[in-house]
């Protein structure tokens, strides 16, 4: 029996040979980000997160961003990004909010604005 693969934020998808590339061996494991896996939390939700994190990061003093904004899903299956960091050291804010941005981006999708 196959051990489980799945993350919060990937589902494990096996393969067989059957339409797939001809250079993929046969019964690889090949991981596809779903949105399925991903909640839905409204904007304001993820900004308090973001603010609330922000307030404990020395390098984030005087720096803000504007807001959560929507887009189409990415690459990675996420529908929004941090608008513009502002004021303070902005570039040493975003960096140090990496990691915990990546971890939402990861787990939360907005809702949809795009109807």
């Amino acid at each position: 029996m196959p051990r489980p693969v799945d993350t919060a934020a990937q589902t494990a998808v096996r393969t067989s040979n059957q339409g797939a590339s001809p250079f993929a061996p046969a019964g690889f494991v090949k991981l596809r980000e779903t949105s399925m896996s991903r909640q839905i939390k409204n904007k304001a939700e993820l900004r308090a997160m973001v603010r609330a994190e922000q307030a404990k990061v020395p390098a984030c003093e005087g720096a803000c961003f504007g807001d959560i904004v929507w887009h189409a899903p990415d690459a990675g299956g996420c529908n929004w990004s941090l608008s513009t960091m502002e004021g303070g050291n902005s570039a040493a804010c975003v960096e140090a909010l990496r990691p915990f941005t990546d971890k939402l981006r990861e787990a939360y999708n907005v809702p949809d604005e795009g109807k």
